[in-house]
């Protein structure tokens, strides 16, 4: 009965999605910087003890960048986006000499409501939408070598609002704020080796890396 669900509420989002690249009347090109307060790396997600389980490394104040592609349809009341950010910080070393951190590579689909203002040149937004998220832990230890690295993709959701000024001809700036829960799975596996000479003893770190603070955008969009 839960798989008829899904298969039903599907075939509304791809219909949800004709529809609007049948009726679409703007295109847009964005891109922009993006600013993510914090995120945490679990460190043991998969241990029987809660308190492992919680056990975390908090990152904060990451950077990256962002690339959406947005159309709009029944007369700019509507739109329909796709988005591509690539975010990534490492903090380190420590007293250990090890640094760690990750990047993620969120892909996201979302539908706007521009809200009504009347005020030429000006828009105001909300939205939401889901996404997967790709990425990796990005930990680097004394004497190892890593020889590979996994990742199991998150999927989530999001909702955001924002305003859109536009200052010349098609170019507008735009900034945001969204809220999403993005997390993905690691498995990184190592090799120590002392004095050059490779012992042949490998280690595998599993971690989850969520990152779940509060987003803000700022940049450039050329409609057209």
């Amino acid at each position: 009965m839960f798989y008829f669900i899904k298969k039903i509420h599907l075939f509304f989002v791809i219909l949800f999605l004709l529809q609007s690249l049948c009726t679409a009347q703007n295109n847009s090109f964005g891109l922009k910087l993006i600013y993510v307060s914090s995120s945490k790396i679990y460190l043991f997600p998969e241990s029987s003890d809660l308190i492992l389980r919680k056990k975390h490394l908090p990152i904060e104040n990451i950077w990256g960048v962002s690339f959406e592609y947005r159309r709009s349809f029944n007369e700019a009341k509507f739109g329909i986006g796709m988005n591509v950010d690539y975010i990534r910080k490492t903090i380190g070393p420590n007293t250990f000499n090890t640094k760690d951190g990750f990047w993620a590579l969120p892909i996201e689909i979302t539908a706007y409501f521009f809200i009504p203002l009347g005020i030429e040149n000006w828009k105001i937004f909300m939205g939401g939408g889901a996404g997967t998220y790709l990425g990796g832990r990005l930990l680097t230890q004394e004497n190892t070598n890593q020889i590979s690295s996994e990742f199991t993709p998150g999927f989530g959701i999001h909702i955001l609002g924002g305003i859109e000024y536009l200052f010349f001809n098609n170019f507008a700036i735009q900034t945001k704020m969204k809220f999403r829960d993005l997390y993905f799975k690691t498995n990184n596996k190592y090799y120590s080796y002392q004095n050059g000479i490779n012992n042949n003893l490998s280690s595998d770190y599993k971690s989850r890396v969520s990152i779940d603070g509060m987003i803000v955008e700022l940049g450039l969009l050329y409609s057209f």
